[in-house]
């Protein structure tokens, strides 16, 4: 009994040792390329088949380029798949790497062998990935994300400026996906591409609401078309539910200001619960400079407990500059309540300016203390808009990109 319990016990390691991974890579060792190919093709076995592919790329075999090439749309073994397109890598060369390009290019190769595919050629033939990029985002709002981020990507390190028309198109395509968008428009700020603003406008909307504030401060720059600018700026400042990308959205339009955003500057002064977002709606009053703002300026009074000092002087210097005499009765009531206070100075002296002639207010004016002007930029409608040139790429009714011939 003893005798027969040994006998099983080696009969199973000698089996589990013939037919462990690393046996049966060794057991292949002794094939000539010609029977690894027929192994990698036939092999009812999908640990045969890989290692078959392994050892015909460390052996060099240029007779398994093609072989090694038809694996990955023929086998339903992604293991075997990578490890064919690794043999392949390890042998090289212009034959290798064109098989390489080919898996790439082909939609039914498992995603996973096809971003190999780029880390692979990258270093060795940018060529071939240079010339694959056009082919593959045509459609990319159907390719795997995980193909053409590093495609687009790829457009600014190998710096191939007569691809940027198309990372900027892909990132203002609302139906593109949103992390293809965000790719396209890290390429275009990385290009600074004339068309830039048109992927800061269309990223407003974005669920970041970073992205957004970052996008609405871009556009921060009196040289874009404000006729198309400000009013996007102006809604996020009325409706976006975050104070960062409000604030950011005021504060750009000082580059795009003009009278027709005094009601929502007025209702916004009310509103307003964002601190940095308020103040830059006090500079935007401030430069727009308009009697009609004094109201609206008056009624802030009952916020003055809850807002910095700072914006209260420039409150105080705007209705001093812009009102009469019959405004100083409410500006005394302030000062009563906040005797002993930096505020109360602020008030005698804007009521001492509102004492004298508006022509000689100047001096007066300057006690209340310096007040910083803003760079901005007043918007004149009936100038017209900068050109810009038209996009070179465009997308039909099938969602493909067309590409200048």
């Amino acid at each position: 009994m003893i005798i027969k319990t040994t006998m099983n016990v080696l009969a199973l390691l000698l089996a589990s040792f013939l037919f462990s991974p690393n046996t049966m890579a060794w057991s292949l060792e002794g094939k000539s390329n010609l029977e690894l190919i027929e192994i990698l093709e036939n092999h009812s076995r999908e640990s045969k088949r890989e290692d078959a592919a392994r050892i015909l790329g460390e052996r060099g075999a240029a007779e398994a380029v093609a072989p090694l090439g038809e694996r990955c749309p023929n086998d339903n073994s992604l293991s075997v798949c990578m490890a064919s397109l690794q043999a392949l890598a390890a042998i090289g060369g212009q034959r290798a790497n064109l098989q390489i390009q080919s898996l790439l290019l082909n939609n039914g190769v498992p995603t996973p062998a096809r971003v190999e595919a780029i880390a692979i050629l990258l270093p060795v033939a940018s060529e071939l990935i240079t010339s694959a990029i056009p082919r593959l985002l045509v459609h990319y709002r159907a390719l795997p994300e995980e193909i053409s981020i590093p495609l687009i990507d790829t457009i600014a390190s190998l710096q191939l400026t007569h691809f940027a028309d198309i990372p900027l198109f892909i990132s203002v395509d609302s139906e593109a996906p949103r992390a293809v968008r965000l790719a396209g428009h890290h390429v275009s700020e990385l290009f600074q591409h004339t068309h830039l603003w048109q992927s800061h406008l269309a990223l407003l909307n974005d669920p970041d609401t970073r992205m957004r504030a970052h996008c609405a401060e871009s556009l921060n720059n009196s040289n874009l078309p404000s006729s198309i600018i400000a009013p996007r700026l102006e809604a996020i400042l009325e409706s976006d539910v975050e104070g960062n990308v409000r604030a950011a959205a005021a504060s750009a339009l000082l580059q795009h200001t003009h009278e027709g955003l005094l009601p929502t500057l007025h209702a916004r002064l009310i509103s307003e619960r964002h601190p940095t977002a308020w103040s830059a709606i006090i500079d935007l009053l401030g430069v727009i400079n308009n009697q009609s703002s004094i109201e609206p300026l008056l009624a802030t009074f009952s916020q003055a407990d809850r807002r910095p000092v700072g914006d209260m002087r420039k409150i105080l210097h705007q209705i001093a500059t812009l009102a009469d005499e019959s405004i100083i009765p409410q500006i005394y009531a302030l000062e009563q309540n906040y005797q002993g206070r930096e505020l109360a100075e602020i008030c005698r002296a804007a009521t001492a300016a509102l004492s004298v002639p508006i022509g000689e207010r100047a001096a007066q004016l300057g006690r209340i203390g310096a007040i910083q002007q803003p760079s901005f930029q007043l918007w004149d409608s009936s100038t017209p808009d900068p050109a810009y040139a038209p996009l070179s790429v465009s997308i039909n009714n099938n969602g493909i990109l067309v590409l200048p011939q």
